[in-house]
């Protein structure tokens, strides 16, 4: 296809709404103008092929206008350069169309109209006509405007969602495979020894993965059903740790309906695990407690801060979630107190 086909598919590449609008505006627009002008024709046809032939040329004009601003738009050009030009073309084409409307009547056999004997007068038409198109170039400016804009909402929200599924596909990944598989071995090695330990073993590692699965596409959980899982999560790490470390939960049960992103909490304590000293008598704390006013959900271990512990993917990620889904109701903290380390996620609760 060469460069002049595309330039005339450009020119008439528009959606049923463009089209469909401007008919029916034009139209509009002249069956007003005929029927405060009826002394000027002498039948029904005269007005009815009056409206044709001028609402056919506005509905043209309107098509290349629409195609001439989508170029001059396109060419980031000075902002008043490009008002400049659009005036000269408004000009232009008002000047044309006065000109060219009333030839019509007289190619067809209407050169005896009222009309045209001393009541058109060509500055007049053409002042009317600039108007009409300025009116019609400021709707579809603003029309553009709102569609570029709701354009722009849309892709933002596209790209948040992309971002979330994103996060939250990458929390899937945080769930190591190194976990899973020393849950699996310690299970395989609990079969001969506790059957009934290791199905309870096998029944928290399925709560764990479909929990992961269940709300992969939600952005805010509940904490009563995070603390369900960090039950099974803790209950995991026990088999595997045995008496190295104990594991203790608190929970304020009133706090339950607050919402947070999923795998929070369980992300503070698998960092805890990680970064902990892992000592026979060290414990790992959960807390989940009200205080002035506010939820407060804290993990304490053993251990030093070493470095910025921010830094790292899983905690970095965790802080954006906390801030998108919640805004400026939430407040992360890590800091160290001795030889406690502490996680800590403050809510408002109002």
């Amino acid at each position: 296809m060469d460069s002049n086909s595309k330039e005339i598919n450009q020119l008439f590449k528009a959606r049923k709404e463009f089209w469909v609008t401007n008919a029916i505006g034009w139209v509009i627009l002249y069956v007003i103008n005929v029927t405060f002008q009826t002394q000027y024709f002498t039948c029904n046809f005269e007005a009815i092929y009056y409206t044709i032939v001028i609402a056919g040329t506005g509905l043209l004009i309107s098509l290349f206008l629409r195609y001439f601003y989508s170029k001059i738009i396109l060419q980031n050009a000075p902002i008043l350069i490009t008002i400049l030009k659009g005036i000269a073309v408004l000009m232009i084409i008002s000047f044309l169309k006065t000109v060219i409307d009333p030839c019509f009547f007289i190619v067809f056999g209407f050169e005896e109209l009222n009309y045209l004997e001393g009541n058109f007068e060509v500055p007049t038409y053409m002042f009317s006509m600039l108007m009409v198109l300025s009116i019609w170039s400021l709707i579809y400016f603003n029309y553009k405007y709102f569609e570029n804009q709701k354009k722009i909402e849309t892709d933002k929200l596209k790209l948040s969602l992309e971002l979330k599924q994103l996060e939250l596909s990458n929390l899937k990944d945080q769930l190591s495979p190194h976990f899973l598989f020393n849950a699996i071995n310690n299970i395989r090695s609990l079969i001969l020894i506790d059957p009934e330990g290791a199905r309870d073993s096998l029944v928290n590692v399925s709560e764990l993965l479909r929990y992961i699965l269940n709300y992969q596409n939600k952005t805010l959980v509940s904490i009563g059903e995070e603390v369900e899982v960090v039950k099974s999560y803790i209950q995991l790490n026990q088999l595997h740790f045995g008496n190295k470390v104990d594991f203790i939960l608190n929970v304020d049960e009133s706090l339950d309906s607050i919402e947070i992103p999923p795998l929070s909490i369980q992300l503070l304590l698998e960092n805890a695990i990680k970064h902990g000293e892992i000592k026979n008598g060290n414990k790992i704390e959960v807390n989940v407690f009200e205080e002035e006013g506010k939820a407060v959900i804290t993990v304490k271990n053993a251990g030093e801060l070493k470095g910025d512990l921010n830094s790292g993917i899983g905690l970095k990620n965790l802080v954006q979630r906390l801030k998108s889904e919640l805004s400026e109701n939430v407040n992360f903290a890590i800091f160290q107190t001795q030889n406690i380390v502490t996680s800590q996620i403050t809510l408002n609760t109002n």
